[in-house]
C-alpha cells in the first residue's frame, strides 16, 4: 500500500510538473528535460511495437511493449528521488545498447541496428557528466565490445538468426534512422532550451540582487548607499544638474508610534510615507531612506519657490493621510530640513547633508510638522 501512494503521490508531481512545463513552455532543469525526453523516448518505442504487429513479429513487440511499460514505471517510481535523472539516462542507454545489439544478431546488418552506436557516444557525456575520465572509459569499453562484436556478426551473421521480409527491413531501417536523428535533435532542442532558460532565470536573478542592492528592502525607495553616490558631483555634471534641493525629512514622534502600536505599525508607517514621497515628487526626483525614520529626497533642476511647494504639498499630505492599523487610526506628521543650492562650483555634499540635518533639528526645535528651508552657506 506505501509503494502504491508513493506511486500515486509521484504520478501527481509529475503531471504538476509537466502542466507546468506546457503552461510556461519552459524548461529550467535537467530533470524537466530528462522527463520529457524519456516521454518522447516512450513514443518512439510504441513506434517499434507497433511496427513489429504489423510485421507479425510478435515476440520483438512483447519486449518492446515489456520496455515500453517499464520506461513509464520507471519514471513515476523514481519521480521524486534524487538520482531520478540517472536512472532515467542509464535506463535509455542500457535499452539503446542491447536494442543495437539484438537487432543485428536477428535481422543483419540492413536492419541499421548499428546507427544506434551514434546514439550513445552522444550520451557518454550525460551518464558521466563533470566526469571527463568518465566519459573516456566509457568510450573505450564501447569500442572494445562493438569492433569484435562487429566482426564476429560480420563474418558469421552477415543475415542475421532470422531473414525477414525486405519491407520490414525497409520499414526498421527507416524507423532507426527517424529515431537516431529525431533524438539527438530533440535531445539538443531540449538541452538549448534549458541552458537559455536557465542563463534568463540567472540574469534576473542578478538584476533582483542589484535592485536590492540599490533600494531599502522595506519602504522600496533608493537605499542611503545609492543616493550618497547619485548625488556625488561628477554625478550631478553628467547629468546636467544645474540647482537642487536637498531635502531630509523626519516621522515626527516615531518611537512613541513603535511603543503605542508596535513595530508592524511602525514599518505600514514606513511604507505609506514612501509612497506618498514618491506620489508628490517628480520622477527625477530621487527619493532614499536615510535611515531609520528619516528619508531624504534630492530635488534635481527646481527652483526654490517650486521645491518649497512640493515640500509644503507632502508635509500637509502625510498630515491628512489616514493610515489604519487593526481598526484605528494612527496620525503621522513629518519634518523636513532643507537646503537649496544653485551653484556647484562650491557644491559639497558633506557640508550640505549637515547644514539640512541641522535645519531638521531646528524644525524639531521649534514644534515638528514643519517646513524649515532655506539656501545654502556655501
Amino acid at each position: 500500500m506505501k509503494k502504491i501512494e508513493q506511486l500515486r503521490h509521484n504520478m501527481t508531481s509529475l503531471k504538476s510538473e509537466l502542466s507546468h512545463i506546457i503552461s510556461t513552455n519552459k524548461l529550467f532543469s535537467i530533470k524537466q528535460g530528462v522527463t520529457v525526453f524519456m516521454l518522447f523516448f516512450s513514443f518512439l518505442i510504441l513506434l517499434f511495437t507497433i511496427l513489429y504487429i504489423k510485421f507479425n513479429e510478435y515476440d520483438s513487440a512483447i519486449v518492446s511493449g515489456v520496455s515500453f511499460f517499464l520506461t513509464y514505471y520507471l519514471i513515476i517510481s523514481r519521480y521524486n528521488s534524487p538520482n531520478y535523472a540517472k536512472v532515467l539516462v542509464g535506463w535509455f542507454y542500457i535499452f539503446i545498447f542491447s536494442l543495437s545489439v539484438v537487432l543485428i544478431m536477428l535481422f543483419g546488418w540492413q536492419s541499421g541496428g548499428a546507427l544506434f552506436i551514434i546514439t550513445l557516444m552522444s550520451f557518454n557525456y550525460f551518464l558521466s557528466i563533470n566526469n571527463k575520465y568518465r566519459v573516456i572509459a566509457i568510450a573505450l569499453a564501447e569500442v572494445l565490445f562493438y569492433v569484435p562484436f562487429f566482426y564476429f556478426c560480420f563474418e558469421y551473421l552477415p543475415n542475421g538468426i532470422y531473414t525477414p521480409s525486405s519491407d520490414f527491413l525497409t520499414f526498421l531501417f527507416l524507423l532507426i534512422c527517424f529515431s537516431n536523428f529525431a533524438g539527438l535533435m530533440f535531445c539538443v532542442f531540449l538541452y538549448s532550451c534549458i541552458v537559455s532558460n536557465s542563463i534568463k532565470k540567472l540574469e534576473s536573478e542578478n538584476e533582483d540582487l542589484a535592485n536590492r542592492a540599490k533600494y531599502d528592502y522595506l519602504t522600496g525607495l533608493l537605499n542611503r548607499r545609492t543616493i550618497e553616490e547619485l548625488i556625488a558631483l561628477e554625478n550631478l555634471q553628467k547629468r546636467g544638474v544645474n540647482s537642487f534641493a536637498l531635502i531630509i525629512g523626519d516621522v515626527d514622534h516615531f518611537k512613541q508610534i513603535n511603543d503605542t502600536y508596535s513595530h508592524d505599525c511602525g514599518d505600514l508607517v514606513l511604507k505609506q510615507i514612501a509612497k506618498n514621497l514618491l506620489k508628490t515628487f517628480r520622477v527625477s526626483d530621487k527619493v532614499c531612506r536615510w535611515g531609520g525614520e528619516e528619508f531624504m529626497v534630492f530635488c534635481e533642476n527646481v527652483t526654490f519657490e517650486h521645491a518649497h511647494i512640493l515640500l509644503e504639498r507632502t508635509r500637509k499630505n502625510i498630515l491628512s493621510q489616514k493610515i489604519s492599523y487593526e481598526e484605528e487610526f494612527v496620525q503621522v506628521s513629518i519634518t523636513f530640513g532643507a537646503v537649496f543650492c544653485d551653484d556647484l562650483s562650491k557644491y559639497n555634499k558633506a557640508e550640505l547633508i549637515k547644514q539640512a540635518d541641522l535645519l531638521l533639528y531646528e524644525g524639531k526645535k521649534q514644534g515638528r510638522n514643519r517646513v524649515v528651508f532655506k539656501r545654502a552657506n556655501l
